[in-house]
């Protein structure tokens, strides 16, 4: 199934299709003190006594993107609104960042098989609301200006914590090799810059960062009947500039740090794959 503008052109694409869920490690759990004693703070619904839990967690699938095909009649609601923006998988967080439909005239694509049918329809606004059109229009060009800017703000979230698993890898074997020490130390300054650009950048506890910040501003902008204010636009260009400083570190690390380790790993003439020393 698939949402259509009036021209046509895909806005949104349902399947009936299972998606593709991977096994994502879990545990240990964590602990927090509350009234001098220590509770566990997460505790699956299918685990009857709290505690350490190894192993794979699969999560469900979400019954809302998936359209159903059950025998006799079935029914999907088709969201209203454009995609949202891309998150590094498994981050959570309120807010909002999908632009919501602008009233006017849309269609749906319903194809099973070789076969598809395409229906006009209407999304109408709300008859108690006054707002205009250009109303509309302005919250959604906003709305994709925030959905866009986190999904910059969370692809350089990614790249930090690609790089750090990669120096992590060649780090780790160099450890044991005094002759190498420089070389140690020159990959965790690196590791330890990435975090830094990585926690300016998207909220990994507390306190709110600037995806979080975007996520909050995209959801009173998204619930409002009204166009965005002055004061969410200026709230936009504040973290779009906060942004922008962490991604040029970023590019600095990449361009002098990265570029020197490279060249000096290089240099060095460490093999690709070091057979560790410490086992028994």
């Amino acid at each position: 199934m698939a949402l259509l503008d009036a021209n046509g052109n895909e806005i949104q694409t349902y399947s009936s299709d299972l998606p593709d869920v991977t096994p994502t490690p879990v545990g240990p759990y964590r602990y927090y003190r509350r009234g001098g004693s220590v509770r566990l703070k997460t505790k699956p619904a299918w685990e009857d006594e709290p505690g350490v839990k190894w192993g794979a967690l699969t999560l469900k699938d979400e019954p809302e993107i998936v359209v159903p095909v059950e025998a006799g009649l079935n029914r999907f609601i088709v969201p209203i609104q454009h995609p949202g923006a891309w998150k590094i998988p498994g981050v959570t967080g309120g807010g909002f960042t999908a632009p919501l439909l602008v009233p006017g005239a849309y269609q749906v694509r319903l194809t099973v098989g070789d076969h598809s049918w395409v229906e006009a329809v209407q999304v109408l606004k709300d008859p108690r609301v006054s707002t205009t059109e250009a109303d509309f229009e302005a919250q959604y060009e906003f709305m994709v200006r925030i959905r866009e800017q986190y999904s910059a703000i969370h692809t350089v979230a990614q790249h930090c914590r690609d790089l750090r698993q990669q120096l992590d890898e060649r780090l780790r074997p160099l450890a044991n090799h005094p002759e190498a020490a420089d070389l140690y130390r020159q990959g965790v300054a690196l590791q330890a810059a990435l975090t830094a650009v990585e926690g300016g950048l998207i909220q990994v506890h507390t306190p709110m960062m600037l995806d979080g910040k975007l996520n909050a501003l995209g959801y009173k902008v998204a619930r409002s009947d009204d166009a965005p204010t002055e004061q969410a636009y200026a709230m936009y260009d504040e973290i779009v500039e906060q942004a922008e400083k962490q991604f040029a570190r970023f590019q600095q690390i990449v361009d002098d740090g990265i570029a020197a380790f490279n060249r000096d790993y290089a240099d060095a003439g460490w093999p690709a794959l070091i057979l560790p020393e410490d086992l028994p």
